[in-house]
């Protein structure tokens, strides 16, 4: 009918990290640039300045959240100078020799069939959003939000823009794609799949949480709410 609001639709929403794929991006980051002396300087120089950090994060004095926050932006410094030509080779070589290899089909085939069903997909990370494009383009997700980076004139800045997309800014991202989308998003009808406590916040914020080979943290959490929990059958 005329001027009556459209309904809203449902999303499924993945994590990217431990959820859909195994690998990481550093592994892509560290083999591509290696045996370069210049990136090897820049490598240890980052690493000592993030250690005091790094070490903290793991006797747990500071959240795995806090850490990624710290470390991805410093990790991507490594890399300033970069050229787009580039870039897209270091993308695609990240999806060929780490991402596809350890995508996880069984969370793959929900993919698809949540897009079968109707439901809009979206892949939310705090990976570098060029290095989702790929798994953006091979699985046909409707919405991809990574950690933005700054190219200028051809290079890469080394800067990331705004704020690393883990915890309080995965949730407000994901908030604001729901409210703009076309037709809005029901949050309360979709589903989020994520493998951490991590991601905690955004599993609350859907209807239908759902644990993906969680860590003990959020499988305990899961069992608690009796969330469905997703890992190898048998």
């Amino acid at each position: 009918m005329p001027g009556q609001a459209p309904t809203a639709q449902a999303a499924a929403i993945f994590d990217f990290n431990g959820t859909l794929v195994t690998g990481e991006v550093w592994q892509a980051i560290e083999s591509w640039m290696g045996g370069r002396s210049t990136w090897k300087r820049r490598k240890a120089r980052m690493i000592a300045r993030q250690l005091p950090v790094i070490l903290a994060s793991k006797v747990g004095l500071v959240s795995a959240d806090f850490m990624v926050r710290r470390w991805m932006p410093a990790a991507w410094s490594t890399v300033r100078g970069m050229d787009e030509r580039e870039l897209a080779a270091l993308v695609q070589h990240a999806w060929e020799t780490v991402f596809r290899p350890s995508l996880r089909e069984q969370v793959a085939e929900v993919v698809r069939r949540s897009k079968s069903d109707g439901h809009c997909t979206a892949l939310v990370s705090a990976t570098y959003e060029p290095f989702l494009q790929p798994v953006r383009e091979a699985l046909g997700f409707d919405v991809v939000i990574g950690t933005r980076v700054e190219v200028l004139d051809g290079q890469v800045t080394g800067r990331v823009l705004g704020d690393t997309v883990t915890g309080p800014e995965k949730v407000r991202r994901v908030t604001t794609m729901a409210q703009d989308a076309d037709p809005p998003i029901d949050l309360k009808r979709s589903v989020a799949y994520a493998d951490t406590e991590r991601d905690l916040d955004l599993l609350q914020l859907v209807g239908n949480p759902v644990a993906v080979w969680p860590n003990d943290r959020l499988h305990q959490i899961a069992r608690r709410q009796k969330w469905p929990i997703m890992r190898d059958a048998g």
